[in-house]
């Protein structure tokens, strides 16, 4: 199998269809935390010693589990034993090229509905070995420009995409979240997604309210979240401001909404975390233009 070599900590796609890739290397820097504003991913788990924290829910992983990712769900691993080969395979899947390939009477989305199959699954040693070997096939065309690789690597996707409807369809093994060993750590994720806006939310705020040292609180969310606090705080506000400005929010209104007073430090915190401005996040679709590249 060719291994992908591409940057571990590259969140945007370059194609505007689909990606394949294959790791077994973790992650040289601090856990990314992340979502996709415009992909989905399916990821498939074959080794290592890893929790998946995938919506402010936590999973311990297995061979055989296959994660199904929507857009603008947050996601990052918490690797436990980097010692261990982290081995595991997926596929970023552009949002109109899914809707493209599908058909009136086929939703090749319809296995990402969270509400009806969870985002893990476990797959049987058969399906998972098959959606493998498809993966691996889909890595080399991607490489490839010779005469039909267009067409070679549209079917693999289709025959990926049904497999995987398939699996999910008959129910193979949707996986049940783990609760967090600290009740105190669940408790300070409900109140900040339930206050995540409000400008006064801040470690200092938190260390407040549930009575422990801002050293304590920060080192036992680190521990159990496998990021940190402050990060943690900025993801989820920048994830709900992507959103809005999706929806055509004024920047400058849209700071206001999400905690920021200062519209200087929403901005550089934007710009930091999506690589462009919040006045190009409102109108900006870098697929719409390339709609033609998917046939």
């Amino acid at each position: 199998m060719r291994k992908n070599r591409d940057n571990l900590t590259r969140w945007t796609m370059n194609r505007h269809d689909i990606e394949a890739f294959s790791y077994e290397e973790c992650y040289k820097d601090s856990t990314p935390t992340h979502f996709h504003t415009d992909f989905y991913e399916i990821y498939l788990f074959r080794a290592g010693d890893v929790i998946y924290n995938i919506h402010m829910q936590q999973y311990s992983l297995n061979p055989g589990d296959m994660l199904l990712i929507p857009p603008n769900v947050m996601h990052w691993p918490i690797i436990r034993n980097s010692t261990q080969p982290y081995k595991r395979m997926f596929l970023w899947i552009n949002e109109q090229y899914l809707r493209l390939m599908s058909s009136s009477d086929t939703d090749l989305a319809a296995c990402f509905s969270a509400e009806m199959y969870g985002y893990v699954v476990h797959l049987s040693s058969q399906s998972f070995n098959d959606i493998s070997f498809m993966i691996d096939q889909l890595i080399e065309v991607n490489q490839q420009q010779e005469y039909g690789a267009d067409l070679r690597r549209n079917a693999l996707f289709l025959l990926i995409m049904l497999k995987i409807n398939d699996a999910c369809r008959n129910k193979q093994g949707a996986k049940a979240p783990v609760p967090l060993q600290s009740q105190r750590i669940h408790q300070v994720t409900e109140y900040i997604n339930d206050h995540m806006y409000d400008p006064q939310l801040s470690l200092d705020s938190l260390a407040d309210i549930f009575y422990v040292s801002k050293s304590t609180l920060s080192k036992s969310f680190m521990h159990h979240m496998g990021v940190s606090l402050h990060q943690y705080m900025i993801k989820r506000r920048m994830y709900g401001a992507h959103q809005m400005l999706s929806s055509s929010e004024l920047p400058i209104k849209v700071a206001a909404q999400v905690g920021y007073a200062d519209y200087s430090a929403f901005y550089r915190a934007f710009q930091k975390e999506f690589g462009y401005s919040p006045k190009l996040a409102r109108k900006f679709d870098p697929y719409l233009e390339k709609k033609d590249s998917y046939k």
